[in-house]
């Protein structure tokens, strides 16, 4: 058994360990020597060096964060249109380009009953909003939230839970929900089911959630309203109550007051007058006739999202017609002795048949003299089933009988 040696030298260690291990120096990495050999080194350059730099500068680093964001793409879609009502239009445009520095790109449009607005950008928007509602100006418009909020339902909680508690309940669980109300359902009264309305963020993690407030819920994603869209506020089409500064209307009586604090609401003799056609009727009824006409304004314009000249494509040209002229036999030394071969009947030489005329030779060739024979088979054949009609068939069999015996008798032999 060999015994252990303890070398007491250290420089010899060292040499020994030195062939074992890489040394590294910075960004170079030197491989060990051996004799007899030339040293051989490779340089590595380090694609993080720079941070290395800036961790010890923190306004350096701070500048290289602002010029990163700045190189970073900004969104150009445009604000949601304002449309502004009962007010002198162009004192209006005037007043808000006085009052508010907006961008040169800010549009004013007149239609028919409402100046509408289009800002350039999402700060112009929100500048001439609050200038409107500062100079209780009526108007309503749309979310101009870059991401819209979704909405689901929540199903299985009383119909009296209070909606700060499950606002609260639900900010426990890190879902911050923009707003809660509860669905009334067909018989106008609460329900067990409460919509919720949060970002788009929060919505998957709002699907997993199985209890709130001790109950069993069962959340689902709100299915999108056939129907056109009714402000609860001023009880016109096309927009929502929560982006909507107009004159408050009732949906009973049509007065200008809040639906909730209509004197008649308890009062079911009292005749309804809708504000938007006039007539003895609820403004919520479906059967308005100016519900009627947005519901075919919105399926019109449904249908043309998906016509080709909406989405700036055409319809494009036509297959060209299977025919010699545009696909002409190929051309060629392999081809050359070859017969032609018809597509159209099959044996080669033979030019296509036109089904459209008759050949010009008595024959069934074109389409019309097919129809036509087969209309005079069956005109033949109407005949014979006339014929026959008329002809008493037993009669004309005894007769042939009678016929046959007279002839028999007149030759008794057979003769």
């Amino acid at each position: 058994m060999s015994a252990l040696i303890f070398n007491p030298d250290p420089d010899t260690r060292k040499k020994s360990r030195a062939r074992k291990i890489f040394e590294y120096s910075g960004a170079e990495r030197r491989l060990p020597s051996k004799k007899g050999k030339k040293k051989h080194e490779t340089e590595i350059s380090n694609r993080f060096q720079v941070l290395s730099d800036l961790e010890d500068d923190d306004s350096a680093l701070s500048d290289a964060l602002v010029s990163s964001e700045a190189a970073m793409p900004v969104s150009t879609k445009r604000p949601p249109p304002i449309h502004v009502f009962y007010c002198d239009y162009i004192q209006t445009k005037k007043n808000i380009l006085a009052a508010v520095p907006v961008g040169k790109d800010t549009t004013f449009k007149v239609l028919v009953n409402n100046l509408v607005v289009r800002a350039a950008n999402i700060a112009d928007y929100t500048r001439i909003t609050e200038y409107l509602k500062i100079q209780k100006i009526q108007f309503f418009t749309f979310n101009a939230s870059p991401t819209k909020p979704r909405k689901a339902l929540i199903k299985h909680l009383p119909s009296d839970t209070d909606k700060d508690e499950i606002l609260s309940d639900l900010a426990k669980m890190g879902i911050p929900a923009i707003r809660v109300s509860n669905f009334i359902g067909r018989d106008r009264k609460p329900s067990t089911m409460f919509i919720v309305c949060v970002d788009r963020d929060n919505i998957e993690k709002l699907f997993n959630v199985k209890r709130i407030l001790d109950f069993a819920v069962k959340i689902e994603n709100l299915k999108p309203l056939k129907n056109v869209i009714q402000c609860h506020r001023c009880q016109r089409l096309g927009h929502a109550s929560l982006h909507c500064q107009m004159q408050p209307r009732c949906v009973k009586c049509g007065k200008n007051h809040i639906s909730t604090e209509c004197p008649l609401k308890k009062s079911p003799e009292t005749k309804c007058t809708c504000v938007n056609c006039g007539l003895e009727h609820p403004a919520s009824y479906k059967g308005c006739e100016a519900h009627k006409l947005a519901m075919a304004a919105k399926e019109k314009m449904k249908g043309a999202r998906i016509t080709p000249s909406s989405t700036g494509r055409s319809a494009g040209p036509s297959a060209p017609t299977f025919d010699r002229k545009n696909f002409p036999p190929l051309k060629g030394t392999a081809t050359a002795n070859r017969p032609t071969f018809n597509a159209w009947t099959g044996s080669p030489g033979t030019p296509p048949v036109d089904t459209t005329k008759g050949t010009g030779d008595g024959s069934l060739g074109g389409l019309s003299d097919l129809l036509g024979s087969i209309k005079e088979i069956t005109s033949f054949f109407s005949q014979i089933r006339e014929i026959f009609k008329n002809i008493n068939l037993p009669e004309l069999l005894s007769n042939i009988k009678d016929l046959l015996m007279t002839v028999s008798a007149m030759f008794p032999n057979g003769k």
